[in-house]
């Protein structure tokens, strides 16, 4: 707003002043005349009023003179707002150019009380957009579950809740999508102690950890799949599962810092880049040992809590075949029968084997044609178990 329209109102007052003060005069001319033209009417025998017209005479004169000047003051007074007006609204004109100007030079300058709504509403956009870049990690760990939860409700829709829970028993795509999930949830609480631990945030170390958590989980899976031939239940060695963890350790870290480079625009030297994968690398393969070495304590407490034989009774040529079996994707080995689907519908009184999984049945005694097979068979089933029975079905004693 230019100056002079602050006092615009006092301004355009000026005329109507000047025009009440002419008119003051103007009465007061008037007064004078009709004093003049009575004092004419007395009779110069009672009062000699010569001098006092005289007077008169003089101040009428002195009032018209005033009259006149009036009018030029009140004329050269418009005249001077008319070009106030005028000045003033060049100038405004002028400094709104230069305003706007200086603004699109200068945008992260102008105040909110100047921007139009649209501006506004890229002001904020572009706030959201700052805050995805400094949290591009949580960005993407947000997207990964968001996508699988959209898969889950359009599967559940179009398929039914029992067929896809069978789906996701069964699927190795959802293996690894559960993998992706549990790296999220461990990755994050884990990154979140730490981080409170070093003086930070439980958030700020569980965005850190939940993405970490996610890419190496995913990468684990992909191996595993990758060393099992996508056939699920295989034994993973332990070179395997080191080399597993390496990769997961080395893959999450090289994304987060070429994603930190080149999204948040960070500077990091290459010395630093290595140095955080080697120790991530070397950090996988230490935590995949430790988990290796847990994973089989685990399973030998869980085969003395789910046989109901005993190890001891059960022959090696079960185990030794169980192990052929899986080193050849489920395929019989040469000379064996074996690969059906077991049914899993014992008779009355028999054991029934756990639900929610498949099995194969093979015999553990090589076939010979004429001879009975006997009554030894081992089961496997797709989530990894083996089991043996040697009453033909009526009761089974776990291997692994």
């Amino acid at each position: 707003m230019a100056t002079i329209a602050l006092y615009s109102n006092q301004i355009a007052q000026m005329s109507g002043k000047l025009g009440e003060v002419k008119k003051t005069v103007g009465d007061y001319k008037s007064e004078l005349f009709s004093l003049k033209t009575k004092a004419l009417a007395i009779k110069q025998s009672i009062c000699n009023m010569e001098d006092v017209i005289s007077s008169i005479q003089a101040s009428t004169s002195v009032q018209e003179e005033k009259v006149d000047s009036l009018e030029q003051v009140r004329g050269s007074s418009e005249q001077f707002i008319e070009d106030t007006y005028r000045i003033d609204g060049n100038v405004a004109d002028l400094v709104n150019k230069r305003k706007d100007d200086f603004y699109d030079q200068y945008k992260y300058l102008k105040p909110d009380r100047e921007k139009n709504f649209w501006e506004k509403r890229k002001n904020d956009l572009k706030k959201i957009g700052e805050w995805c870049k400094e949290h591009w990690k949580a960005v993407v760990t947000i997207v990964l579950v968001i996508a699988v939860i959209v898969v889950a409700v359009v599967a559940t829709v179009m398929f039914g809740l029992p067929a896809v829970l069978a789906f996701i028993g069964k699927s190795i795509l959802c293996g690894i999508v559960k993998s992706i999930l549990s790296g999220i949830v461990i990755g994050g609480v884990i990154g979140g102690l730490i981080s409170i631990a070093t003086g930070g945030g439980f958030w700020e170390g569980f965005e850190e950890g939940a993405f970490f958590g996610a890419v190496a989980g995913g990468i684990a899976s992909g191996m595993g799949v990758f060393f099992t031939g996508a056939v699920k239940g295989a034994v993973i060695k332990l070179w395997q599962t080191l080399v597993t963890g390496g990769a997961s350790g080395v893959g999450a870290m090289l994304l987060s810092d070429l994603g930190d480079v080149v999204i948040k625009g960070d500077s990091m030297s290459l010395k630093k880049i290595v140095t955080d994968v080697v120790i991530a690398g070397v950090t996988g393969v230490v935590f995949a040992g430790i988990g290796y070495g847990l994973s089989k304590a685990f399973k030998a407490l869980k085969l003395k809590m789910f046989n109901k034989g005993g190890l001891d009774s059960i022959p090696d040529k079960a185990k030794d075949i169980a192990n052929q079996v899986k080193a050849k994707n489920g395929a019989a080995p040469q000379g064996y029968k074996g690969g059906k689907v077991y049914q899993n519908m014992p008779k009355e009184g028999a054991q029934k084997l756990p639900e929610g999984i498949s099995y194969k049945e093979y015999d553990i005694n090589p076939y010979v044609k004429g001879q009975n097979r006997g009554m030894e068979r081992i089961i496997i089933g797709d989530d990894g178990s083996v089991w043996y029975t040697n009453n033909h079905y009526e009761t089974f004693t776990r291997i692994e």
